[in-house]
């Protein structure tokens, strides 16, 4: 009962978060397409987001019964299914959720094309850009990340060496559905140096993310330029300091990981407090993603703010460059980080060589703990 209450929360939360994503991006860019004022609050519009969130509750529904039936079996069996059922069921989730996005994205730009040429030429606005946006407090400084996180890879590489000779020859590195130990790893100086490379990649990876939020392209609106300035500084700011929380507490949570190889016990349980944590961050997320949205746009100011001119550039419908709505390519745009067209976050702009060398330095590091273990 605890592997299919674990397995069917994985579905429910992954498939809760992706059905949800239209409502907290951007009006203006509804299925990764450009929309005008005519548009985006219109009912077919609302029509199709209804579809999209009805269709992966279906979605969930369905891939969860095999889990019931999975559950039923013998121990040795279920784990041994239940594991590989948990990554087939995913996979299938996110191709029907590419291709239901597709789909959707097709009628969106059809509906678009139906639109009087007249109106969306009267559509186009001017976008405003803050030339002080850089000098405000956007995200949380990277010290506050880099260095708690080196304190705690310091704890763990100085508890693994004075704890040494109490590691087992053989020693586990990887855990099943239901917490019992399915491969160890031989013992050896760079073998138990894993979990501290874990700690390393997460730094990195959660750095460059934090980095994102910081340096991405400006997408301020000409409605009430000031407040949107205000909202997208404070969109950024939220996102950086529940990044921040989430760094560390998955630090922290590979030092238990490398106390349960080192010492051997298991002291809490792992299924429910896996559950807990994915619970309290995948709520959070969600939590924050309704109350800013993409870029602030949902996120609702105490109070009234006197406007102010900015500089202006007039906007241009950018469909072309993002390919198949998610993917920004620009080779005139010198912008490295960009607002994501659909959900909320930032992505980078593919036209840009540093991209893709930071893809393949990501690649790198993220094997090296996988070669240190084996």
């Amino acid at each position: 009962m605890m592997l299919f209450i674990v397995m069917l929360s994985i579905f429910g939360l992954i498939g809760l978060t992706t059905g949800l994503t239209p409502y907290y991006s951007r009006k203006s860019t509804q299925f990764g397409v450009s929309l005008p004022a005519a548009l985006q609050t219109g009912n077919q519009i609302k029509l199709y987001q209804k579809q999209f969130f009805i269709f992966h509750l279906i979605a969930v529904a369905i891939l969860s019964v095999p889990l019931y039936f999975i559950c039923q079996m013998d121990y040795l069996v279920m784990v041994q299914w239940g594991g590989i059922y948990l990554v087939v069921g995913m996979l299938a989730l996110l191709m029907m959720t590419s291709f239901l996005f597709l789909h959707m994205r097709k009628k969106v730009l059809t509906l678009k094309s139906e639109l009087p040429k007249t109106e969306l030429e009267s559509a186009a606005q001017e976008i405003v850009v803050d030339t002080a946006y850089r000098k405000r407090r956007l995200v949380v400084p990277a010290w506050l990340m880099i260095v708690p996180c080196l304190f705690i890879m310091l704890f763990t590489l100085v508890m693994t060496y004075e704890n040494y000779d109490r590691i087992p020859e053989l020693f586990p590195v990887h855990w099943g559905v239901d917490m019992t130990v399915d491969k160890y790893a031989e013992k050896s100086i760079l073998s138990v140096l894993a979990v501290p490379a874990f700690q390393l990649v997460l730094l990195v990876v959660m750095y460059l993310s934090n980095l994102s939020l910081k340096k991405a392209k400006q997408q301020v609106s000409s409605v009430n330029a000031t407040a949107s300035v205000e909202k997208s500084q404070a969109f950024r700011f939220a996102w950086s300091v529940y990044q921040w929380f989430m760094l560390i507490a998955l630090e922290l949570l590979l030092v238990k990981i490398q106390m349960v190889m080192i010492f051997a016990e298991m002291s809490i349980n792992f299924p429910l407090f896996i559950i807990a944590f994915c619970v309290i961050f995948i709520g959070s997320g969600l939590f924050l993603s309704f109350k800013y949205g993409q870029g602030g746009e949902r996120y609702q100011l105490k109070k009234q703010l006197k406007e102010e001119k900015y500089n202006t550039i007039v906007h241009y419908d950018d469909d072309a460059h993002w390919k198949l709505g998610i993917f920004y390519f620009n080779q005139k745009d010198p912008s490295l980080f960009v607002e994501s067209r659909f959900g909320v976050g930032m992505t980078t702009n593919m036209a840009r060589w540093e991209t893709w060398a930071m893809l393949v330095g990501l690649i790198v590091i993220i094997l090296l703990p996988v070669l240190l273990i084996n």
